[in-house]
């Protein structure tokens, strides 16, 4: 204990000492003026900090400063907007400091088609996020790095399974036939927008499962940066591709200085966020003995429905999956080589149990410099292989044929497994989603390899040369078993798919760039062609399947079951398309006196997939743009540090339909031997054009601390392409034609970023950008279009949206619910203000839109000495779902039915034996608030260790909260429910739910 003393009495000996010392080090007193170095004036609000401390200060109105600091300090200026100084003290006592502008965030490089722009001089209204600002968490898209972050681009998941799909809008809908996906282009290499998965087996109900992502193959460390061309003098030079906009994906690459190895992890841990509210145990008992008491349900019906188990279905399909991540490369080089090596190992499980993604990667990018640097050659070659398990869900199922659907209405009376074991068998139409679950299996091999080379060679000065030749090739196979150990399937059955694609690319451009009196000229012709090639094969067998014991189908199958002979064919075929697309492209530029910009477009495309008479089609643009902030007139006001206008005009096209639309189809009668007409021929078929306006403003004030562009936009698009009734005496019904209708996007986007607050310790940065579109049909003449259908018990060929002149695509065509009657049966309101109990589709009106008024985000980024917290919030505001799943499965005949409901439902007045039909009962509001994501993480102190250059732990969370009126598992939701290749929006039938995730990494740098 004496010891104790002794050492506690030398410890506070010792803090006096130092303490002492301190004080009279800091007895040194420096001051000064900070002025901006181009005109002079002070600046207020500058942090002055001595470096490695806590002490500082800021400026005054003038931009004066007094700091009292350390013998041998060095003090830190700093100043949003402003390139920081260090400056040693030493025995001055007198500092004055001119801060010169950071010209960092005008000069940055953004990729434009075929080549990259300095920001400041960029006229068309595109949207750049690098890494840094990418969204952090579990990411199997690149649209999940951007989701909620760009004005004008809204991107939706098809579910929430793992490799799901998205819906990527850019300004909204830009057709009313085609999918309106932008094209993707990766490291300069235009992608094919089709599916590249092989399809799944459409048997016993299950409709063939949900589409994954074409962009599952990418790894989102690799990503280093995504431009999106927003308007059509943007995105024109990629003319017959262009009109639903841009996204130009950038992979990281080598830079020059010590080789560096980088490598990230992370584990995670998803659940389902909320379940769906259907009936426990104990209140569907009640609710059946109170249907019994009114007499509705016999005692017969109820006591062979209460079945003595409780069992939460729901508890039985979903768990919490466990996921990890591991991602490593390597990347370095000098002056004339650059290189950027990485693989990666990612491993998604899915909530809904025995479902999931793997994927692997390995990537090289390379880069040297030849011929006394005249020759500029790269090499950049993406591999991929994706291994998935799907589950027994579709998009136009019974509940019959989806285990999500069947874990909803299965009574929760009913027991998972029998006294020995073996799963409780129910029919064959209520099957055991548990016994489904563990046993159905769809696993997908996918194997994909993308890349390019290009040569460039500088022949004088400006004058450049390059060719670039680019593949994507993939590989997938679906094997989809129904085992014999599944009760509905005694004798099992096999599906076999296949599907390969491939793209070739190669390109001719050339570059010309320099000074013409007080201006910079650039200008770009080339000629690109590209050819495309999809075929598959299927094959469906039962029985015949050999494993270790016997000869039916195993139980287990890894990757799927292989037939053998004595099984039974059930179906085989094939198919196969090419097509191909050949171009010329040229591009001026000129900027005058460094705030005059001009900027010409022009692209000729040709399409295989078009009519002989219009084989060729021309996509011009321009656009202009003024730097107002350096003019005397807006310089002398001292507002604004940027202030540029900007405006642009331009045609860009739709190829991405059917192939051959234009060709003659033949098909061979069954019964008679004869071939007729499917399809007749048609030459005159042409692109869908969409011609855009578009002006818009960036600006920043306050010495960079404000920060922002407005954006209008009006985007038109003709010509457009639909299947419609042929007249006689045609052989065929319906045929596909360009129509005088014209569909029309008007929109506001609006961007604002600030610096709430900085100095050397703590700072905090917003973002927010907001998007209002208006989507009108107008002049069809061909009739109303019906899409959006609905699935369910008695509601065959139902269509829920209609295409119409005056109203949005996406708007609900839909008969008012208005309540239930003494009797319990639906009540609609008729179109001449009274009440009927029938709902024959006489009486639908226009009742809501898909399409959201606005849609916005808003991200915080704050940082305190070494931690660092983010966190981003998502809205959508003023938009219907329609919800498929209660339609489909909550009535309260379901009850007379032995199956399960919803809590609501059951205490609504409706009568067991009411007739199902589609209505506004189903159409919900679908705005919502999410917490998009939230990322805590400590930057450790390496500086003492030699072999680490930085070293990040994080903990992130996705999806935490959601705000919203909507009944369903997620209000984010899209299932394709297309009428004839017509896109519908907005509808919801058993989608995979989208999960919340809580994760934990580690990045390190050697």
């Amino acid at each position: 204990m004496n010891s104790f003393y002794k050492f506690l009495k030398c410890l506070l000996i010792l803090v006096f000492i130092s303490c002492t010392q301190l004080a009279i080090a800091q007895d040194k007193t420096v001051s000064g003026t900070v002025t901006d170095g181009a005109d002079g004036t002070g600046l207020p609000g500058v942090n002055i900090l001595e470096k490695g401390t806590t002490n500082g200060t800021v400026t005054d109105f003038d931009g004066n400063f007094r700091l009292t600091v350390s013998e041998n300090a060095t003090i830190v200026i700093s100043f949003v907007g402003y390139e920081a100084q260090e400056i040693e003290v030493g025995n001055r006592s007198v500092i004055d400091v001119q801060l010169a502008t950071d010209v960092k965030q005008l000069s940055e490089v953004v990729v434009v088609g075929y080549g990259v722009q300095e920001k400041r001089d960029v006229t068309g209204a595109l949207s750049s996020i690098g890494e840094e600002d990418f969204n952090p968490g579990v990411i199997n898209n690149p649209g999940d790095l951007i989701r909620g972050k760009l004005a004008g681009v809204q991107v939706t998941p098809s579910s929430g399974a793992p490799g799901a799909g998205l819906q990527f809008q850019v300004r909204g809908n830009s057709s009313l036939r085609s999918n309106n996906d932008p094209l993707i282009v990766v490291d300069g290499v235009p992608l094919d927008g089709r599916n590249i998965q092989a399809g799944g087996a459409d048997a016993f109900g299950t409709g063939g499962g949900q589409a994954n992502s074409p962009l599952n193959f990418l790894n989102p460390d690799d990503i280093e940066q995504i431009d999106v061309l927003k308007d059509a003098s943007a995105a024109a030079i990629y003319g017959t591709r262009g009109s639903n906009g841009v996204v130009l994906i950038t992979t990281k690459s080598g830079k020059a200085g010590a080789p560096k190895v980088t490598y990230s992890t992370f584990g995670s841990a998803s659940f389902l966020r909320q379940e769906i509210d259907v009936l426990n145990a104990e209140q569907y008992t009640a609710a059946l003995n109170s249907l019994q008491a009114t007499g509705e349900l016999s005692e017969e019906l109820v006591n062979n429905s209460l079945r003595g188990g409780n069992t939460n279905w729901q508890d039985e399909i979903y768990e919490t999956a466990l996921s990890h991540n591991h991602a490593l490369s390597y990347s370095g080089g000098d002056e004339d080589t650059r290189y950027s090596v990485s693989v990666s190992a990612f491993d998604q499980a899915g909530i809904l149990r025995n479902t999931g993604q793997e994927r692997y990667t390995a990537r090289v990018k390379a880069s040297q410099k030849a011929l006394n640097d005249k020759l500029d050659i790269n090499v950049n070659v993406t591999y991929s292989h994706l291994k998935d398990q799907g589950a027994f869900i579709g998009d136009r199922t019974g509940f019959e044929g989806d285990v999500i659907a069947l874990a909803l209405v299965t009574n929760p009376t009913t027991p998972v497994f029998n006294e020995d074991g073996s799963f409780f068998t129910l029919n064959n139409s209520i099957r055991n989603p548990r016994e489904i679950t563990d046993n159905f299996s769809d696993r997908t091999l996918t194997d994909r390899a993308l890349g390019n080379i290009s040569l460039e060679y500088e022949f004088i000065g400006g004058l450049k040369y390059k060719v670039n030749f680019g593949f994507d090739r993939s590989q997938s196979v679906r094997r989809t078993s129904f085992p014999t150990t599944l009760s509905f399937t005694p004798n099992g059955r096999a599906d076999i798919n296949s599907r390969e694609n491939s793209n070739f690319l190669i390109e001719h451009l050339v570059n010309y760039s320099r000074d013409i009196g007080e201006g910079e000229f650039s200008a770009l012709v080339g000629y690109t062609f590209q050819e495309f090639l999809n075929r598959g094969s299927r094959l469906a067998s039962i029985g015949g399947f050999q494993n270790t014991s016997n000869t039916v189908l195993p139980t287990n199958a890894v990757l799927g079951p292989n037939p053998v002979e004595g099984g039974t064919v059930v179906e085989v075929g094939s198919d196969a398309e090419v097509n191909s697309l050949q171009s010329f492209l040229g591009r001026v530029n000129y900027v005058y006196r460094d705030k005059y910009i001009v900027t010409a477009n022009v692209r000729v495309d040709g399409s295989t997939r078009f009519g002989e008479n219009n084989r060729y089609a021309v996509f011009p643009s321009f656009a202009l743009g003024w730097r107002l902030s350096d003019e005397a007139f807006i310089s002398d006001l001292g507002i604004f540090d940027n202030l540029k206008l900007r405006y642009g005009w331009g045609q860009t096209g739709n190829q991405e339909f059917e192939n051959g639309i234009s060709q003659p189809v033949f098909r061979l009668n069954a019964n008679t031997g004869a071939l007729e007409v499917q399809r007749q021929p048609n030459p005159d078929i042409q692109w869908e054009t969409t011609t855009q306006n578009n002006i818009g403003v960036d600006f920043g004030l306050f010495n960079g601390r404000l920060n922002g562009s407005i954006d209008a936009f009006r985007k038109v698009t003709t010509d457009l392409l639909l299947q419609i009734a042929q007249p006689a005496p045609s052989l065929v019904a319906t045929g596909f034609e360009n129509v005088d209708a014209e569909l029309i996007n008007r929109g506001i986007e609006v961007v604002l970023g600030g610096v709430v607050y900085d100095n050397e310790n703590f700072s905090w940065n917003t973002d927010f950008n907001i998007t209002f579109i208006d989507n009108e049909v107008e002049n069809l003449t061909t009739g109303d279009i019906f899409t959006g259908d609905i699935n369910g018990q008695g509601l065959s060929n139902v269509r829920s949206q209609i295409i119409t002149n005056g109203e949005s695509v996406g708007s609900f065509f839909l008969t008012p619910f208005v309540g239930f009657n003494e009797a319990g049966e639906p009540l609609y309101r008729t179109l001449e203000g009274g009440v009927t109990t029938s709902n024959d589709g006489s009486d639908r009106i226009i009742a809501g839109s898909a399409i959201p008024d606005f849609t916005w985000g808003i991200t915080n980024s704050l940082s305190y000495k070494r931690w660092d917290f983010n966190f981003l919030i998502s809205g959508v505001q003023g938009n219907e779902i329609y919800n498929n799943t209660a339609n489909a499965l909550f009535t309260r005949n379901a009850l007379a039915q032995q199956r399960n409901t919803t809590v609501d439902n059951a205490s609504e007045p409706e009568a067991t034996n009411a007739t199902l039909s589609a209505s506004t009962r189903f159409l919900e509001d679908g705005s919502f608030v999410r917490l998009e994501n939230v990322s805590l993480g400590y930057n450790f102190d390496v500086s003492n260790i030699e072999e680490i250059s930085s070293l990040r732990l994080y903990v992130t969370g996705q999806n935490l909260v959601v705000l919203t009126n909507y009944t369903g598992y997620d209000p984010e939701v899209n299932t394709d429910k297309n009428v004839e290749n017509v896109p519908s929006l907005g509808i919801d039938l058993t989608s995979y739910p989208r999960p919340s995730v809580v994760l934990v990494g580690l990045n390190i740098s050697f």
